[in-house]
């Protein structure tokens, strides 16, 4: 009969001693043993690893939808410049072309040469407007292609820690 006490009392402290290692720790199932099992399921480890994991999950599930839409934010802006940079270019041919015009009308008349100057300037001063526009719509463009490559590396990333926690 001591022999048995002896066994039972060595496995209540194999018990306790597992419940303590177990119950600090992050009571990852695929270590621990039956014991460290008992242990975490007895002290809630597993579901407050499942609730941090489920956390974390969220987490990175909103990341992904704030960086989908500031994704389709970017789009629509540069699909916007894109629009504005074609009408700005085809402004641009509009005034070369009066200014080929002017210019043609320039050495025809003499009489209306004063007036055909003032017209030349002002419309190079266009194309010099126009020349900057572009020049700026060309550099936002550039911001918002390097913003969205960016923002797609991203995504990416976040899909495949999604998919490392998920397990799939």
């Amino acid at each position: 009969m001591h022999k048995n006490a002896a066994i039972a009392f060595s496995l209540l402290a194999v018990l306790a001693l597992g419940g303590c290692a177990s119950a600090g720790g992050d009571c990852d199932p695929a270590r621990g043993g039956l014991f460290g099992g008992i242990s975490c399921d007895a002290s809630g480890g597993y579901d407050r690893r499942i609730a941090a994991r489920q956390e974390e999950q969220a987490a990175l599930t909103k990341r992904n939808a704030e960086l989908t839409q500031e994704r389709d934010a970017i789009e629509a802006e540069r699909r916007e410049v894109a629009r504005t940079l074609e009408a700005k270019q085809a402004e641009r041919a509009k005034a070369e072309k009066q200014l080929a015009d002017v210019r043609r009308k320039l050495g025809a008349g003499q009489q209306r040469n004063r007036t055909l100057q003032g017209e030349a300037k002002k419309l190079e001063a266009d194309i010099r407007q126009n020349e900057a526009d572009v020049a700026r719509l060309k550099k936002t463009d550039d911001t918002k292609a390097a913003r969205l490559a960016e923002l797609k590396r991203e995504e990416e990333r976040l899909a495949k820690e999604y998919d490392a926690y998920t397990g799939r």
